[in-house]
């Protein structure tokens, strides 16, 4: 049997941060910490490299950038070529023209600018990359439509969830005395259209609904009776804590490439209220209600029935709670490793 040295040597995977001034949602910020440590717990090497290094390192094997979408691809990965790979998280508003009257002239011209850079790049890498991951189906067509990746170098993974946030749904102690909402804010977020929905129900849902909504810009002064606003991020086990005392989670955006807080509340066994036709309708599955994010009596609607109905509250909840467990961060890691193994060249071979 001949031998295979490059078979046996750790694996070198190069990690491409963002810019600095981007930062990372929490969502995707829990992404990464979960793969790499998975990654480093099966013998993987990672190293870390700025946005601005421009090589690929010579004892790289796959340059990955794990926290794309609406943020300029790192240099290395256009060096990279085909052994590059992208985690795309969500493509929010990329494709939007000027938005001078929603954002003024200044801000709406320098998001403008930030979209045309991203599109531009893009443009030269899309065809070249090894892959991109797509962290759901529902993302998949916006990955090859805008950001011109070819549908057979586009490969789905979805997210896990933390172990710790499951909770047998009417566990003994368990609190329901509010409505959730928890969200990094952006626009397609729908902040407005919860909170008019909300608005509607409060009298005869009866708790109150607490948001939070990192970076929020809103007025607080302007919030419907019965709204508490945090605009802070939080840490995990803050979010843990807010998902088990809700007795439903909220969650109708526009567009949602996954919606991992959603899937954190499904395991927490709180019933979930999303949007029809995105990723986090794709996760939650017969395990909450999907509705039209546009039609806020729609919104009312459902929350009121997730809320108040409590044979329906009981199904969603177990639903919801069953449908969580398949979701696990373990299988993501091994999907990610199997796809870095192949364009790295490093997959068994026959002898």
């Amino acid at each position: 049997m001949p031998e295979r040295c490059d078979q046996q040597r750790p694996l070198v995977i190069q990690v491409a941060a963002e810019r600095i001034k981007e930062g990372r949602p929490r969502s995707i910020q829990v992404y990464a910490e979960a793969i790499r440590t998975r990654l480093e717990a099966r013998g993987v090497r990672l190293i870390d490299t700025p946005y601005e290094e421009t090589r690929m390192l010579p004892e790289a094997d796959i340059v990955w950038a794990p926290g794309l979408g609406n943020r300029r691809v790192p240099r290395s990965v256009f060096a990279a070529g085909a052994r590059g790979v992208a985690t795309v998280h969500g493509l929010q508003l990329i494709e939007n023209g000027l938005e001078i009257g929603r954002l003024g002239v200044r801000q709406g011209l320098s998001h403008y600018l930030w979209r045309t850079r991203i599109r531009h790049d893009w443009a030269r890498l899309g065809a070249k990359i090894g892959s991109a991951i797509s962290v759901s189906e529902a993302l998949r067509p916006q990955v090859t439509g805008a950001l011109k990746v070819p549908t057979d170098r586009i490969t789905v993974i979805g997210h896990g969830v933390s172990r710790d946030f499951f909770r047998e749904p009417g566990q003994n102690g368990q609190r329901q005395d509010y409505i959730l909402h928890v969200s990094q804010y952006s626009p397609v977020k729908n902040i407005s259209g919860l909170l008019a929905a909300y608005d509607k129900v409060r009298d005869r849902i009866g708790l109150p609904l607490r948001i939070v909504s990192g970076n929020w810009p809103g007025d607080p002064a302007s919030l419907p009776q019965g709204v508490e606003m945090t605009t802070d991020l939080v840490p995990h086990d803050k979010v843990r804590e807010l998902m088990w005392g809700a007795r439903v989670f909220l969650f109708p955006s526009f567009e949602e490439a996954f919606g991992l807080p959603v899937l954190e509340a499904m395991a927490s066994g709180v019933p979930v209220v999303t949007s029809v036709g995105t990723g986090a309708a794709e996760v939650v599955g017969a395990g909450g209600l999907c509705v039209d994010p546009n039609d806020t009596d729609a919104i009312a609607n459902a929350l009121l029935a997730a809320a108040t109905d409590a044979t329906l509250h009981t199904r969603l909840a177990r639903a919801g709670y069953e449908r969580a467990k398949g979701f696990d961060w373990d299988i993501a890691a091994d999907r990610h490793l199997a796809l870095f193994q192949r364009l790295a060249g490093r997959l068994p071979t026959p002898v």
